[in-house]
């Protein structure tokens, strides 16, 4: 009786199937790369990002970052958020001019509000890039929260966190739809929170005043626009999370305090190692040299520590299988063999089959990404609290008002 050599060689075959579709799962996300040559960029965005970013082209410029390349497209306040950069043409056009040479390496976005920053608003964007470079990574950056000057630092801090939550979701679903493009996510806002604390413990030796003008100023307004030791401190945790860079071993523009800036930075970059994609990220507190096992992005040298996630399909499949094996070595102890020659020495049960047809490359299922719970308990409060400082913008503000963002 040939009936359980032929599931025998069925159960190896679809087997082998379900182990390449699970690898496909495995790698739904793509992993944590760092540009460590540094990427030709664009930047988009309002008064609480692109700033960070001009600090940011500073540092790679003065870091020898070779392959570094920077753009910005800039819109005030609420204007700055994906959905109104994408629905106001002048700069939806402007952006798309740059994208349209096909050489950016990495588009750079923020929000604003939860409504104008939403999963769509980036996929607008993030489809435009793919059109001319197929291989854009890009990167979502969640700022810090407006009016500062108002709240204490433990009540600030967990707004920054609040809202940074509410906005990785957005992240956790692109990376979902774009399993081949690196999508970069970092709070940087969080910078701006250790600073508060650091300034009502009176532990900033270089900040004088919460709010003011020039370099002893932590904030340059009411609603917490920042001053240059916020710009730079932030873009030095961009240094790290896109280009790999050792921020202590970085030339900064500022003399500021070495030990505020190790503490500021560290802290900052501890509490976003929840966000990077994949479990191979460097340490927070150094970096990859620059030439050193250089790779383009996208190619990954270094190896997976991902366990592949079994599908729910191929669970059902597997089930069923085994539940075949086990009827058939009953049959076979209860039915005598036959005597008869089989007409063929090929299995016949495969001839419904197509095991040449390649699996999916679909991915299934989100990446398993955890969320510090620290951030996520009170995410109904957050929202709540956006639609109530909403009443609290100054229009008279030509800078750029700003509220919290999710």
């Amino acid at each position: 009786m040939r009936l359980l050599p032929l599931l025998w060689e069925w159960c190896i075959l679809l087997t082998s199937t379900i182990g390449r579709n699970v690898g496909v799962a495995s790698q739904d996300v793509h992993p944590h790369v760092p540009f460590i040559d540094g990427a030709n960029c664009l930047f988009i965005g309002h008064s609480f990002f692109v700033p960070v970013s001009e600090d940011f082209d500073q540092l790679a410029q003065a870091n020898g970052f070779p392959k570094h390349g920077y753009r910005q497209v800039f819109s005030a306040g609420q204007s700055g958020s994906p959905l109104a950069l994408w629905k106001n043409e002048g700069k939806r056009e402007q952006a798309a001019g740059i994208l349209s040479t096909g050489r950016v390496d990495l588009l750079g976005m923020t929000a604003r509000f939860e409504a104008d920053s939403n999963l769509a608003a980036y996929r607008n964007w993030i489809d435009l890039a793919r059109e001319y470079n197929k291989e854009t990574a890009f990167f979502v950056g969640a700022p810090w929260v407006h009016g500062p000057e108002a709240m204490e630092a433990a009540v600030y801090d967990t707004q920054v966190e609040e809202s940074t939550a509410i906005l990785f979701e957005v992240v956790v679903e692109l990376r979902r739809l774009y399993p081949n493009n690196q999508i970069f996510f970092l709070g940087y806002g969080k910078v701006v929170s250790v600073m508060k604390e650091r300034f009502e413990a009176d532990n900033l030796p270089d900040i004088a005043v919460q709010k003011g003008e020039g370099s002893g100023a932590l904030f340059k307004d009411k609603f917490g626009h920042g001053g240059p030791m916020v710009h730079e401190l932030a873009a030095l945790t961009w240094m790290h999370t896109l280009y790999g860079a050792d921020v202590s071993g970085l030339t900064l523009r500022g003399n500021w305090d070495e030990d505020s800036v190790a503490d500021i930075t560290s802290r900052a970059l501890e509490y976003n190692e929840q966000f990077l994609a994949g479990s191979n990220a460097p340490s927070s507190l150094g970096g990859t040299s620059k030439g050193e096992g250089s790779t383009e992005q996208g190619e990954d040298t270094r190896p997976s520590l991902r366990t592949p996630r079994p599908t729910p399909e191929s669970v059902v499949i597997v089930g069923g299988l085994l539940a075949l094996v086990f009827f058939a070595i009953l049959y076979q102890g209860q039915v005598k063999p036959s005597t008869q020659p089989s007409p063929s020495s090929h299995p016949t049960i495969l001839a419904s089959n197509n095991p040449s047809s390649p699996p999916s490359s679909q991915p299934s299922g989100q990446p398993s990404v955890t969320i510090g719970s620290t951030i996520m308990h009170s995410k109904q409060n957050a929202r709540h609290a956006l639609r109530r400082r909403t009443s609290d913008i100054d229009t008279t503000d030509t800078v750029g008002d700003y509220q919290e963002v999710v």
